[in-house]
């Protein structure tokens, strides 16, 4: 299959073997680090922690690592985009700490740069590989920008996976907020004046002067797009919460403004010629018309897009979900990642003729499945399991946002009533088997396992009950909870393997909370059971110190808001040896919390 512009990314697994990580790992520590640096357009290098911040160790020229990074990239790049490759650089080994960060940025080298490496060429594809298990770390995440859809998030989790993109793709690496991220990066040369390299060729020529759409937050791309169809002009900004339908004169209008079919000069004498009114009235109109689309954001301007929809049907199976009071659409015309995803995502399903805010749509094509977002570009992975986390993933990174939070509160939740029982600590074993296992036997509303979204107007967290990563932690304490005919996706790595299934129902869907009380839980079988109270200061440096508190898209009141709710409930910490202990201890605590 060929694609109609080329893929945002590529996104494979098992790239590097449990034996070759440990061999890696012994061969680094014997090398030294150094900060990450920045190649500034007039040839010089420089460091900048506000930019760039990590840990760079270089391997050298011709190592093995290198050598099989480039096969894979080789076998992805023929596949996808055929670009002609020269050779690589040699391989980075990035170490992202707590606070460790890299804003937007490309890897194509300014020519002062790229011709110190070989002249005449310059980095055409980029490669990303994960060395680190899922359950190391927390954020870190890498995310690359669609102009059409936004922000979009690979998933690129567990130790083995890689992602190649195109090298003039903008990318970034979210803050790191707890534990340590180990990824091997490479750059993969090509001369400019091969006709195969047009597509990064072209960038090069306007890169100097080139800004992302976004600012350094997720999702948050300017450009309105408009979209023709039987309703009538459906026009939206990306990852905003208002759809408009223009119909009649009002969409003409639009229509013409972003196409630029009619210069603005001519527009008035245009309508003024085809209504027969005069054209100081049509121009108080226009303005008027032009003033509430500034109002609501929806105005067209240089970077505006216009698509008309086509009556065929994307995809065989069409399914709607309501995930935080946000419709979203998926199209799928892929039955093996159907055959796995609907199950996970079957309680969200609803019915409904309203217009979805998001759509994500899956095809099966020789190279893999591909992902897209809304109008973007395909997002391909090599196989059926990486697709359903890819999906999930964007699904995370969109959904917040959308749903209108200030910011996201990193843990799981349960409800009663109106109010909710918070349990952070992203890395803490055993902690998302106990929310399941809570949620089963006092039978409260689960809310989420790792994602809370947090309303600093009115202190309260949202329901986000998407699919449950169940680690063996949480395996070994809820194994004989699950039913073998509860659908699941296995995947992960062999140290690290992660079994996904669907997240119990919700009684009160898209209902709020109010956080009740907060428990910091893990499993310890080595230990009693046992749950300390602990003040609430002690409770907020936790948080912190937990990785689970983290800002999206917020204000400092948002965050001074959180750390006031904090103060008013009561936090614990509990360690548990096994179910039935910990429901014992926590039976009285919970019964007077929610009396």
């Amino acid at each position: 299959m060929k694609f109609d512009s080329p893929p945002l990314f590529a996104l494979a697994d098992n790239v590097i073997s449990p034996s070759q990580k440990s061999k890696l790992l012994s061969e680094l520590e014997i090398l030294e680090s150094e900060p990450a640096g920045l190649a500034n357009w007039d040839g010089t290098r420089s460091t900048d922690s506000h930019i760039r911040r990590s840990q760079n160790t270089s391997l050298e020229s011709g190592h093995w690592l290198q050598e099989h990074m480039f096969e894979q990239v080789k076998q992805l790049n023929e596949q996808l985009w055929e670009m002609r490759l020269l050779k690589p650089e040699r391989v980075q080994i990035l170490n992202y700490s707590p606070g460790d960060h890299y804003i937007w940025h490309f890897d194509v080298l300014s020519k002062e740069h790229a011709d110190t490496f070989d002249k005449g060429s310059n980095r055409i594809l980029s490669a990303v590989l994960n060395l680190s298990d899922e359950s190391e770390y927390t954020m870190g995440d890498l995310m690359f920008h669609d102009p059409l859809s936004g922000t979009r998030s690979p998933g690129l989790h567990g130790c083995g996976n890689m992602v190649v993109a195109p090298s003039n793709h903008w990318h970034r690496a979210t803050t790191i907020t707890s534990g340590s991220r180990r990824v091997a990066v490479m750059w993969v040369r090509g001369r400019l004046d091969q006709k195969e390299n047009n597509y990064i060729a072209d960038f090069t020529k306007t890169m100097s002067t080139a800004t992302p759409t976004v600012k350094d937050i997720p999702n948050s791309p300017k450009s309105v797009v408009g979209v023709s169809s039987n309703q009538g002009l459906i026009v939206y900004r990306p990852y905003s919460n208002s759809v408009y339908v223009l119909s009649g004169i009002a969409g003409w209008i639009w229509e013409a403004q972003a196409s630029k079919k009619i210069p603005s000069a001519d527009l008035v004498e245009e309508l003024s010629s085809h209504f027969g009114i005069d054209s100081q009235q049509i121009q108080s109109d226009v303005e008027q018309i032009r003033q509430s689309w500034n109002n609501a954001e929806i105005l067209p301007d240089e970077n505006s897009a216009l698509y008309k929809l086509s009556d065929e049907k994307i995809g065989t199976s069409v399914q709607y979900y309501n995930i935080t009071s946000t419709l979203i659409q998926i199209d799928y015309d892929d039955s093996e990642v159907e055959k796995m995803l609907r199950p996970l995502l079957q309680p969200l399903e609803i019915n409904t003729k309203a217009i979805p805010k998001r759509k994500i749509s899956v095809n099966k094509v020789d190279q893999g499945h591909a992902v897209r977002i809304d109008l973007g570009q395909a997002g391909v992975t090599t196989n059926a399991p990486l697709a359903v986390k890819n999906i999930l993933s964007e699904l995370h990174s969109m959904i917040p946002v959308s749903s209108g939070v200030s910011l996201c509160l990193g843990a799981g939740g349960l409800g009663q009533g109106n109010q909710a029982i918070i349990m952070p600590g992203l890395l803490n074993p055993g902690r998302v088997g106990l929310l399941y296992a809570m949620s089963k036997h006092y039978g409260y509303d689960f809310l989420a396992s790792c994602n809370l979204p947090f309303h600093a107007g009115n202190s309260t967290v949202e329901a986000m009950p998407m699919p449950l990563k169940l680690r063996k932690h949480d395996l070994d304490l809820i194994s004989e909870q699950l039913t073998e005919d509860e659908p699941n996706v296995q995947s992960g790595t062999v140290s690290d393997v992660i079994k996904l299934v669907p997240a119990p129902r919700i009684t009160k869907d898209g209902r709020r909370y109010r956080p009740a009380i907060m428990i910091f839980a893990h499993v310890d079988t080595s230990q009693q059971t046992v749950l300390t109270e602990i003040d609430s200061i002690t409770g907020l440096s936790k948080l912190m110190n937990s990785g689970s508190y983290f800002v999206e898209n917020s204000s400092y009141e948002g965050v001074m808001q959180i750390f006031a709710v904090v103060e008013k409930m009561p936090v614990y910490e509990l360690r548990f040896k096994d179910l039935n202990s910990a429901f014992e201890i926590l039976d009285p605590v919970l019964k007077a919390t929610f009396s």
